[in-house]
C-alpha cells in the first residue's frame, strides 16, 4: 500500500515564533507617540472651530485676549457693555423693584412669598453669571459675556451648587470655627490660610472643569506650585481689594448697588489669571 505522504509545511508553520517582551514593546510604542504641545492643542481647537463654522454650527466667539485700553482701566470697564449692564440690571434692579412693590402692595396675599421666590431666582442667576464671567474670561474675553439664556433653573442650580461646594470646603471651616469659638488663635489663622490659598484656585478649577474631582487638594496644590509666583501675586491682589473694601466701610446701600459690579470684576480677574497662566497650569482645556 502506498504510504500517505506527509503534509507539506505551510507558511504559518515555517514562521518561527520569537518571544518578545510585550511590556518593552508597549513602552516603545508609547514613546513613539507624538507629544502634543499647547500650540498643537490650540491649532486643533482652531481646526475644530473652522469645521463647525463650515457646517453652520454656532460656536462661542474666539478671543485674542488683547486689551484695547490700559489694563487698569480695561479691568474696571469689564462689565460696562450691553451684556454686562443688562445682567447687572437684572441682579440689582429686580430685587429693588420687588422690595418697592412689597412696600406699596403689602396688602396683596402671598406677595411676600412670591417676592422671596423671585429674589431667590435672581440670586441663582447672579451666581451662574459670575461663573460664566470667570469661564469667558478664562477663554480670553475682556468684556462681560452675553449670557441671558441660562438653560433653565436646573442649569443655574447646578452651577450654584458647584460654587457652594467650593465655599463649604474652603471658606466655611474658618467661619464656623470663628463663630463657634470666638477665638483668634493659631487654628483660626490656619483655617484662614487654608481659605486664602485654596479657595480662588478651587473656584477657578470647579468653574472650568465642572467636576468635583478637581477639588482634590493635591491637584490644586500641584497647580499652585506650577504657577506659584503669579498665583501668589493674584492672591495678594485679592487680599488687598478685600482689606481695602473693609477699611473703607461702604454703606449697605452702596454695597447693594456697587457690589455686583465689583463681583463681576473679580470674576474677570480670576478667569484672566487662567488665561495668562494656562500653559503653566496645564489643565488640558
Amino acid at each position: 500500500m502506498p504510504q500517505p505522504s506527509a503534509p507539506e509545511p505551510t507558511a504559518a508553520q515555517d514562521i518561527q515564533l520569537i518571544p518578545a517582551d510585550t511590556a518593552k514593546v508597549r513602552n516603545e510604542a508609547l514613546m513613539d507617540q507624538p507629544q502634543y504641545t499647547a500650540e498643537d492643542r490650540e491649532e486643533a481647537r482652531r481646526e475644530e472651530r473652522r469645521l463647525l463654522t463650515s457646517l453652520e454650527i454656532e460656536t462661542a466667539p474666539e478671543y485674542t485676549g488683547e486689551r484695547k485700553l490700559p489694563w487698569p482701566v480695561d479691568i474696571l470697564l469689564y462689565p460696562a457693555n450691553m451684556a454686562g449692564l443688562t445682567s447687572l440690571g437684572v441682579i440689582v434692579g429686580v430685587p429693588l423693584l420687588l422690595s418697592l412693590l412689597s412696600l406699596v402692595l403689602w396688602i396683596i396675599p402671598f406677595l411676600g412669598l412670591l417676592s422671596f421666590l423671585a429674589q431667590g431666582l435672581v440670586g441663582l442667576y447672579a451666581v451662574w453669571y459670575f461663573a460664566e464671567c470667570v469661564y469667558d474670561s478664562a477663554r480670553g474675553g475682556t468684556r462681560a459675556p452675553q449670557a441671558l439664556d441660562t438653560g433653565g433653573t436646573g442649569e443655574m442650580w447646578s452651577r450654584a451648587a458647584y460654587v457652594l461646594l467650593v465655599v463649604i470646603l474652603f471658606v466655611a471651616p474658618m467661619m464656623v470655627y470663628f463663630f463657634a469659638t470666638g477665638r483668634r488663635d493659631a487654628i483660626l489663622w490656619a483655617l484662614v490660610a487654608w481659605a486664602v490659598v485654596f479657595f480662588p484656585i478651587g473656584l477657578l478649577a470647579m468653574v472650568l472643569h465642572d467636576s468635583v474631582s478637581v477639588l482634590n487638594p493635591f491637584f490644586l496644590l500641584g497647580s499652585i506650585l506650577r504657577a506659584f509666583l503669579p498665583y501668589m501675586g493674584f492672591v495678594l491682589l485679592l487680599a488687598a481689594i478685600i482689606v481695602g473694601l473693609a477699611w473703607v466701610r461702604l454703606s449697605p446701600i452702596v454695597c447693594f448697588a456697587v457690589g455686583p459690579y465689583g463681583m463681576l470684576i473679580l470674576a474677570h480677574i480670576l478667569g484672566r489669571f487662567y488665561w495668562r497662566n494656562r500653559e503653566r497650569l496645564d489643565w488640558g482645556l
